[in-house]
């Protein structure tokens, strides 16, 4: 239910977002819909957001996130891997319409794309004994 309710609030915001930017847009997701295809980029070595499953086909939450926004649009989906270095390139250069792919908000990549509400977050920690830095506490907690 929690997954479910997490994905139609991700789908809604995504779609929110795709229909709401500048007239240009709008004309894209028009062609979108007239093509009956949504071509998305997405990264395929970052588990278990995007995967290549045993047929060698993307997989993962982000082809799960890409197939119900193309659900959504009432057209097909293509999914295109991408790498974390090419998926912006390949979204201004019209590569791929959208990208559903693991991709932090910067300053800078806002300059160039805009962005959905996220509908993942990640967390990084680093864990060790006390004595490796000396026995004193770190300054973050």
């Amino acid at each position: 239910m929690k997954t479910t309710r997490r994905l139609f609030t991700a789908l809604s915001a995504a779609a929110l977002a795709f229909g709401m930017t500048a007239p240009a847009n709008a004309a894209d997701l028009e062609a979108i819909k007239n093509s009956g295809t949504l071509r998305v980029g997405m990264m395929v070595d970052f588990p278990p957001f995007g995967i290549l499953d045993a047929s060698g086909q993307p997989g993962g939450y982000d082809a799960d996130v890409a197939k119900a926004l193309a659900d959504y649009l009432d057209v097909t989906v293509q999914i295109v891997p991408v790498t974390g270095p090419n998926r912006i390139p390949y979204l201004l250069s019209g590569q791929v319409d959208v990208l559903v792919a693991s991709l932090g908000i910067t300053a800078e990549r806002a300059e160039r794309v805009d962005f959905s509400t996220p509908y993942a977050g990640i967390a990084i920690g680093v864990y060790g004994a006390t004595d490796v830095a000396g026995g004193e506490r770190p300054m973050w907690r």
